[in-house]
């Protein structure tokens, strides 16, 4: 085979494998995120006594009971993908990922959606895994490492608008869309007895597709040595005929490694993810907590919150590819984390505005369109944030150390976005309460996402001295 033809077939293998990531990137948001619209409506069903203004506590422990099944897994999953593989790894997870929404979409009790939440994060390794493979397809490339990263974190983070989309639009079909359904059908009462099902169907669904073509397009770029180091009944020589040929050679293996928490370098980018991650999750559950408040809020349903966050998520796949490059290009990483996080995480403070258009009696499409819009900007500046941090952050340690960076930083990645739904729970429960301390439940949303934007100012100053 010709120089050419080779070169050929490593850039088909190459796209395939990009691809089949992104959609792996997507699968996951959606596992993690689509709860997010409707997590207050389900607890409101399954939990007595609960009101739109109190439910806030309760659905911010539902959506963070998946961190906690990660904080569990998420090393172990990396020191699994070290010496297994990363393909085995992620195959894995999605199949399980597919398994657990289906079962947390039949949940009966608020103790058994926590359950299965808590088993979802469990079987979770989807983002770590994704960005050690999206580093390490490009064979050394720089352009194709940026290249793949920018790509498979910003469907992640396409995934995070497009997931609560989903779910909002979906949950509880027989509600929403009655003429879409038939008197006492098979579907109709399936629907009517599991109203959150058909958006877990969805995401399982995604979730084996790209199962299946992870299998078929992903070779493993584990080293073989390291492969055969974990086979204790095969030889140099001995490959199974089914193994595909990896994308990378050998490298990194004859150094030293120091320890990854010993890396001044590397747990200063880790420690900026971790609290970058937590006021980013922030922002996503409390948005939809606070549109369905009727005090202080805009008492939207699950519909309406799936029509702003669908159309924020057009205006972030128009935007994110183009904006991202762009900022790389010229500002460089560094640079590229910094703004992304002023503009990504401090626009939430302009949230609360939509509340004075509410009550002036403007349209309902203006106040959707207004809030669209800040979001679907804000996402566009952190995700080239999270991005650009992603690749910063594998480059801190080497290959043979990236699956374990990863986990590492997916256990307390899990800690913070756990944390976050919680503390978004109860910011909004207590602005919104009647008995809180000097706030008016009135204007509780200028408190949240005041506290919100004081958060995003903090993590920028932060990001500013992070090179």
């Amino acid at each position: 085979m010709s120089q050419r033809d080779e070169a050929v077939d490593y850039q088909q293998s190459y796209t395939a494998a990009v691809i089949t990531l992104c959609l792996c990137s997507l699968a996951n948001a959606f596992v993690i995120i689509n709860v997010f619209p409707y997590s207050g409506f389900m607890v409101l069903s399954l939990l007595p006594g609960t009101t739109p203004e109190t439910v806030g506590s309760s659905a911010g422990i539902l959506a963070s009971s998946f961190m906690a099944g990660r904080f569990i897994t998420a090393y172990g999953w990396g020191q699994v993908a070290d010496g297994m593989g990363r393909v085995f790894v992620l195959k894995c997870s999605l199949f399980l990922s597919a398994l657990f929404s289906i079962l947390f979409g039949t949940s009966s009790s608020y103790t058994i959606a926590i359950f299965w939440r808590l088993c979802l994060g469990m079987s979770n390794a989807i983002t770590s895994i994704s960005k050690t493979l999206a580093s390490e397809i490009g064979q050394g490339d720089e352009e194709k490492e940026k290249q793949a990263m920018g790509l498979v974190v910003g469907m992640r983070s396409w995934g995070f608008l497009i997931g609560p989309a989903i779910g909002g639009l979906l949950a509880d079909p027989v509600k929403h869309y009655p003429s879409c359904f038939l008197n006492d059908s098979l579907l109709t009462n399936v629907f009517l007895r599991f109203p959150y099902l058909l958006p877990n169907l969805v995401v399982a669904t995604i979730s084996l597709l790209a199962a299946l073509l992870v299998w078929v397009t992903i070779p493993e770029t584990l080293e073989r040595n390291v492969i055969r180091e974990e086979n204790s009944s095969g030889s140099d020589d001995e490959i199974p005929t089914n193994e595909k040929k990896p994308l990378l050679l050998k490298a990194d293996l004859d150094v030293k490694e120091v320890p990854i928490w010993s890396r001044q370098r590397t747990r200063r980018h880790m420690v900026f993810n971790w609290i970058f991650s937590f006021v980013v999750t922030v922002i996503d559950d409390g948005f939809p907590l606070f549109c369905i408040s009727t005090i202080g809020g805009l008492g939207y349903d699950e519909s309406a919150i799936g029509q702003v966050l669908s159309m924020a998520g057009l205006i972030f796949a128009i935007g994110q590819y183009a904006t991202y490059s762009m900022m790389v290009h010229h500002l460089g990483l560094y640079p590229s984390i910094t703004v992304g996080c002023a503009l990504g995480l401090t626009p939430a403070a302009l949230i609360s505005l939509a509340v004075c258009w509410h009550r002036m009696g403007a349209p309902k499409w203006e106040t959707m369109v207004y809030l669209s819009m800040v979001l679907g900007l804000s996402k566009i500046m952190a995700c080239a944030c999270f991005t650009s941090l992603a690749i910063a952050t594998n480059q801190t340690v080497s290959q043979g150390q990236r699956a374990k960076m990863n986990g590492l930083l997916l256990v307390g990645s899990s800690i913070t976005k756990g944390l976050g739904p919680i503390f978004a729970g109860y910011l909004v429960s207590f602005s919104f309460s009647e008995n809180a301390l000097l706030v008016i439940p009135k204007y509780g949303s200028f408190v949240i996402f005041g506290v919100v934007g004081f958060m995003g100012l903090l993590v920028t100053l932060l990001a500013t001295r992070l090179e």
